[in-house]
């Protein structure tokens, strides 16, 4: 809710953009969010690998998420960076937040870890 980038009313407009009936689609549209789809679908989710700000508005959704994908057995790592909010990734600038850097490197590792 105190998300400096993606605040309560970012994430409804959001929410509106996304869908053409948000107040009806948000908790039954799977589209919406991956929590909604069912394990029968679960089961076939390739490896994955979740990077999240624990500043993030999302971040319990990150765990929600990885829970569900290890009920069906399924291949799923979880790294959170301390103090950094959502959209991380794009503070990566000259003069941005130097700790990116690293955010990008393990980025790189996963990609990489996966495609081996």
């Amino acid at each position: 809710m105190n998300d400096k980038i993606l605040s309560h009313t970012i994430l409804g407009i959001c929410i509106e953009s996304y869908s053409a009936h948000p107040d009806s689609q948000l908790g039954i549209d799977s589209f919406m969010s991956p929590l909604l789809l069912s394990y029968d679908i679960l089961k076939y989710f390739p490896p994955t690998r979740l990077f999240c700000g624990n500043k993030d508005p999302l971040y319990d959704q990150v765990f929600r998420l990885a829970s569900r994908l290890q009920v069906v057995q399924r291949d799923v790592k979880i790294t959170i960076y301390e103090n950094l909010s959502h959209g991380y990734l794009n503070f990566n600038t000259i003069k941005g937040m130097s700790e990116i850097k690293q955010c990008i490197l393990d980025s790189q590792d996963a990609f990489q870890e996966l495609l081996n």
